[in-house]
């Protein structure tokens, strides 16, 4: 009897079977830091914003315990630089990587200018920043919909990865004192109006990241100053912070689980002004949530604040903006969640994956999260990629397999002319006589 399947897929049309073995390469990265800098008492009194259906927020640590890490280590970074010209902040952090200062799995690298033809800071968006595999695959809104660029900001973002199975591929190098077969999630934002001396309006960029290998996770954030090109995270940016601030970035490692599947992680980048003995400060929380094995761990693993002022009337939020590139000069202004390499700007193979993933926002005065308006299944301001990420999707719900990387959009960006948008097509398929390893895909 012949078998057959009906797919439906949302992809640009085309049906083509092809017979694909997958093998690539992931770095694996992680030494462990020095003692945290600066600590916070234990004084977290009020939590990241809340909003019902999503737990995380709602249940912070009264006091957070940084760990370190439990990720492999390696010695070397595993990229180079893809432009001649880097902004300081990515140098800085290049020098430290190649100076065994900092592991290169500490370092969630911003993507790297191109070679040519970098946008000045607050110049009109022309296109996406990746346009080819391999990339920052997942999710991410980037402002630019069907009837074109929008903007809005948001004190919170939450995105939750539902997998019921999972594995990345990466056989390792004798030189590498690491393990194989480590990635990351990277739920990546940009702030505005967070002031830091000698800048009333500065930008920063807030990684909450999860290195996972397919059975073991642990979790690390990432803040970068995306204030100007010349800008850096040093002394004195920040006020009070759990990790330890290296060069021109900030980091911290987090609590380290062991999952079984099916598994739900949600994280959270929570942006307020906190009152520090009586001075407002913008402060972010990075909060998650994490179900497994019939229990839920939630809270919070890190609390940062910033040196500078915050007034209510133009309060630290994170914002998405289709019309202009942000002060770094080549990057956006967007909202991403993304499976990469295991940082310093690495490739992930993803070797078997099924799940969904969902990237939401919380409206101004309400309490309620709501899907980000528009979505592409790629992102754009990390330099860490993958391959392997196949994405669909119905509603404002994306749903992720094993299979070829495409770039595309998802809802609303019919008509968008920052890349091309995928349509939904139904495709019977015969798969009799095809191996188990094979699989079809859809191109233009």
């Amino acid at each position: 009897m012949v078998a057959r399947r009906v797919v439906s897929w949302g992809v640009v049309f085309v049906a083509v079977i092809m017979l694909v073995s997958s093998l690539g390469i992931v770095a694996a990265g992680g030494a462990r830091p020095t003692p945290a800098v600066n600590p916070l008492s234990a004084r977290i009194s009020g939590a990241a914003v809340t909003a019902p259906g999503h737990p995380a927020a709602s249940r912070p640590y009264a006091a957070i315990q940084p760990n370190g890490p439990t990720v492999p280590k390696t010695p070397r970074p595993v990229t180079t630089p893809e432009g001649s010209s880097l902004p300081y902040g990515i140098a800085e952090a290049e020098s430290e990587i190649h100076a065994g200062v900092v592991p290169a799995s500490a370092v969630l690298l911003p993507r790297a200018p191109p070679t040519t033809g970098i946008p000045a800071a607050g110049s009109p968006i022309t296109g996406p920043s990746y346009s080819s595999v391999p990339a920052p695959m997942g999710l991410a809104d980037f402002g630019r919909g069907a009837t074109g660029p929008y903007e809005y900001n948001t004190s919170s973002f939450a995105s939750t990865l539902n997998l019921t199975n999972f594995t990345d591929y990466n056989p390792g190098y004798s030189s590498w004192d690491a393990t194989p077969n480590w990635m990351t999630f990277q739920l990546n934002t940009v702030t505005v109006n967070t002031s830091y001396p000698g800048a009333t309006n500065g930008s920063f960029w807030i990684q909450n990241v999860v290195h996972f290998n397919g059975t073991s996770l642990q979790f690390e954030d990432n803040i970068w100053n995306f204030s100007s090109s010349a800008a850096c995270l040093g002394p004195g940016t920040l006020l009070s912070y759990y990790g330890q601030q290296s060069g021109c970035f900030y980091y911290v490692y987090g609590p380290t689980f062991q999952v079984t599947y099916p598994m739900t992680l949600t994280l959270y980048n929570n942006l307020t002004i906190y009152n520090d003995s009586g001075r407002m400060v913008p402060g972010v929380y990075f909060n998650y949530s994490l179900t497994y094995g019939g229990s839920t761990h939630a809270g919070l693993f890190d609390f940062v604040t910033f040196n500078g002022n915050a007034v209510a009337s133009a309060p630290p939020q994170f914002q998405v903006n289709g019309f202009t590139y942000n002060p770094l000069g080549y990057l956006f202004y967007d909202a991403e969640i993304i499976f990469g390499g295991n940082g310093g700007g690495a490739n992930a193979m993803i070797a078997a994956l099924n799940g969904t993933a969902t990237l939401d926002y919380l409206p101004s005065g309400q309490t309620r999260y709501r899907s980000v308006p528009s979505a592409y299944d790629y992102g754009g301001d990390t330099g860490e990629t993958a391959e392997g990420v196949a994405a669909t999707w119905s509603g404002t719900t994306e749903t992720l397999t094993q299979g070829p990387s495409f770039l595309y959009g998802l809802w609303n960006t019919t008509n968008s002319t920052f890349g091309p948008h995928a349509t939904d097509v139904s495709i019977q398929l015969d798969y009799s006589n095809i191996p188990s390893y094979g699989f079809g895909f859809a191109t233009n």
